[in-house]
């Protein structure tokens, strides 16, 4: 692995980056597990146009391709977008970008249906969440759906925790490791912005979130 985040030189490294020590196998199975729940919680349609903050190896992308009418996929690692658009070549209805700071600005305003981010919130602060919830406002329809992870500290992270406190005291380097904001402040930040907590989210204080945001009609 390079010394930038979210940048990769081996398969391997990007595979532990997505999956943690899990193998393919399992890496997989979660993709078409999250695939079946984001169709869910964005109520997705066949004539939805769809977007992604952070593609990962685009198999999410892939996956929903089938079920909505596009998807534009973005991610701030060029590794990533490379495996992305590996995965994804031929299927016509996926297009990529590349996330310049924290700007969706490539992303017209006021086109999308729904949108989604997959283990990408969790590793946030606040400032970035802030930022990413004000294009995710601005990008929607009214009436549109965002869906996304986030955790915070609690019985189901502190293991995790425990794990990144030993890395970032050999390391005093907090990038790429987890960000664990409780889901009031999660809230606050959404509502600030415009956006609305749908009752459609699961929101727990005992570590693991998903939220769901909606951009009100008026």
């Amino acid at each position: 692995m390079t010394n930038v985040p979210w940048e990769f030189s081996t398969e391997q490294d990007a595979l532990l980056a997505l999956a943690g020590d899990f193998p393919r196998e399992v890496y997989l199975d979660d993709r078409n597990s999250r695939t079946a729940e984001l169709r869910e919680r964005l109520k997705l349609k066949a004539s939805d146009k769809v977007f992604e903050i952070g593609s990962g190896d685009g198999m999410v992308a892939k996956l929903l391709s089938a079920l909505c009418r596009s998807i534009d996929c973005a991610d701030i690692s060029e590794s990533f977008l490379a495996s992305a658009k590996a995965e994804c070549k031929g299927i016509r209805n996926i297009k990529f970008h590349r996330i310049p700071g924290r700007s969706l600005k490539f992303l017209p305003s006021g086109s999308y249906d729904c949108g989604f981010s997959l283990n990408v919130f969790i590793h946030l602060n606040p400032h970035d969440m802030y930022l990413y919830f004000s294009e995710v406002m601005r990008v929607l329809k009214p009436g549109g759906l965002f869906y996304f992870d986030a955790c915070t500290l609690g019985p189901q992270t502190l293991d995790v925790f425990r794990q990144q406190v030993s890395i970032y005291a050999e390391t005093l380097d907090a990038r790429g490791l987890l960000n664990f904001n409780h889901p009031q402040l999660i809230s606050t930040l959404a509502t600030e912005v415009g956006l609305t907590v749908s009752d459609d989210s699961a929101v727990s204080t005992e570590g693991w979130s998903g939220f769901v945001l909606v951009k009100p009609v008026n």
